[in-house]
Formats: C-alpha cells, sequence, structure tokens
C-alpha cells in the first residue's frame, strides 16, 4: 500500500491520539472527513493521510471551544461572586437607611415635644404676665 493511506495505528500516532480514538471517530456520524477518507481493504481500514489536515483543524478548534468554554466559566464565576457582594452590600445598606430613618423619626418626636415644652411655658409666663398684670422684666428688675 502506498503512503497515501496510513493504517489507523498509524494515524492516530501522527495525529498524537488513541487508536481507539480514531475508531470511535470513525463510527462518528458528524465527523465525515475521516470517513470519506476511510478505505477498507481486506478488512483492514486504512486512512488518507489528507485526513490529517482536517483531523489537526477539528482538533484545534475542539480546544479552543473548551478554552472560550473554560474561560467563559471563569468568568460567569467571577460575575456571580462580585454579584453576590455587591448584592450583600446592598442589603447593608437598605439596613443602614433604616436605621437612619428610625434615628430620624426620633429626632422629628423629641423636637415635637420640645416644641410643645416651650409652648406649654409660654402659655405659662402670658398667664403670669396677665395675673399680676407685670412683665416678666418687671417682676424680676422691679424698684423697691
Amino acid at each position: 500500500m502506498n503512503k497515501e493511506y496510513l493504517t489507523v495505528k498509524e494515524f492516530s500516532e501522527l495525529a498524537q491520539v488513541t487508536p481507539q480514538y480514531i475508531y470511535k471517530q470513525l463510527n462518528n456520524k458528524k465527523n465525515n472527513h475521516l470517513q470519506t477518507s476511510l478505505k477498507i481493504e481486506n478488512g483492514k481500514k486504512y486512512i488518507n493521510i489528507q485526513a490529517l489536515k482536517c483531523f489537526k483543524k477539528d482538533e484545534v478548534v475542539k480546544q479552543s471551544e473548551q478554552s472560550l468554554n473554560q474561560n467563559n466559566n471563569q468568568l460567569n464565576d467571577s460575575l456571580i461572586k462580585q454579584i453576590e457582594f455587591l448584592q450583600s452590600q446592598l442589603e447593608q445598606k437598605d439596613n443602614q437607611l433604616s436605621e437612619k430613618d428610625k434615628q430620624i423619626e426620633k429626632l422629628h418626636q423629641i423636637t415635637e415635644n420640645q416644641q410643645v415644652l416651650l409652648k406649654n411655658e409660654q402659655e405659662k409666663l402670658l398667664l403670669l404676665e396677665n395675673k399680676t398684670g407685670k412683665g416678666l422684666f418687671q417682676r424680676f428688675f422691679k424698684r423697691r
């Protein structure tokens, strides 16, 4: 047999894969490159050496796809971690805002109470002035 065709073993050695892998690819309906390059003589399978080029290209494409998938998976994992971190920060900020709202409400109540107390004091002073007929300053600084 001329060297245009190689045995499965020779082909697998040049392709740097196992012979079992080549047989698996030959049985695979998707891989037409090897099937069209297949020649059977006396029950022995031979593959055209030109199929090695296509086979190498297929392998490079598969390796590239695997590398891209791996990079995509790493990127996805990184993004998921980032999202989880940002969500936890958002929860913390929500809790902080809720606490601030409570503090503001308490301060508002305190201010309201102070205003009520001040109003009551002013009303008492007015009542006292009206009773005595003298102003507060006049009572404190009266002449003797």
